[in-house]
């Protein structure tokens, strides 16, 4: 793949639309990422953020609409080609989703035994630095059940950038933690992206979060984007429609 350069994004979402039978998820979608930012997707339940993040990893494929990594359009990518771009990713997932069945080391070491690029010993010492890293150290051996729910978003953190890869996806990355756990899930977030220079997407409903961990923000409504800008612009933005859903307010133009 051809490097994205400072005058183009990284990655670009050109009129993107996708149906699901009757239910119309994307509706024309427009945004672009800049290598090296993090860019935070807000807006309700079933406004398109998750399907966004699988059609950038070709796990969906937009029914009409260009989606680019660095100048190349995902939907038109061979199986091979999937493979090669899912590569440049890491992801955290909403709630973990460690192997139940592999340690904690064996989770962290997954995605860079796929790549078959590195010796054991090496892998080994990269599974011990990056749970370090992330506040964990020791626990190589124990099973995911043995573990919190903060420890297994900090596991789930460390898989993800355990292969050193070029863009992280967050899905909802505090979700069920109490404020201390997710505070310190949003400075591992922070950390991260100014220790490896990745460029991140973050989707998520908690504004504490989004706020803290943006250098910029996008909200989704009825798949399009209704509003962008830093987090003081989203915070500040004189949209109804902005103001009740960074608010949590029930009344406004945005139909529960």
């Amino acid at each position: 793949m051809e490097k994205a350069t400072n005058s183009h994004p990284l990655i670009s979402f050109e009129n993107v639309y996708k149906t699901f039978g009757n239910l119309k998820v994307l509706n024309g979608l427009n945004f672009t990422v800049n290598k090296g930012e993090t860019l935070v997707i807000i807006g309700q339940s079933g406004t398109g953020k998750s399907v966004t993040l699988r059609c950038l990893l070709g796990l969906i494929i937009p029914d009409k609409g260009k989606v680019l990594f660095q100048g190349n359009n995902i939907p038109d990518m061979n199986e091979q080609e999937l493979i090669n771009l899912r590569s440049n990713f890491g992801m955290l997932f909403q709630m973990a989703a460690l192997f139940d069945s592999m340690t904690v080391g064996e989770n962290v070491a997954f995605p860079i035994m796929a790549k078959g690029e590195k010796p054991l010993d090496e892998t080994n010492n990269i599974v011990t630095e990056t749970l370090r890293a992330v506040g964990l150290t020791g626990i190589e051996h124990k099973m995911p059940a043995e573990l919190s729910g903060g420890m297994k978003k900090r596991v789930g953190l460390a898989r993800a950038v355990a292969s050193n890869p070029n863009v992280i996806l967050y899905d909802e990355p505090t979700t069920g933690l109490d404020p201390i756990t997710a505070d310190a899930i949003n400075e591992l977030i922070i950390s991260t992206q100014k220790q490896m220079k990745t460029t991140s997407i973050v989707v998520t409903h908690d504004m504490t979060s989004a706020y803290k961990v943006a250098d910029r923000m996008i909200m989704l409504h009825q798949g399009v984007v209704v509003g962008s800008g830093t987090p003081d612009e989203i915070r500040n933005s004189d949209d109804p429609m902005i103001q009740q859903f960074i608010n949590g307010r029930a009344d406004g133009p945005i139909e529960i």
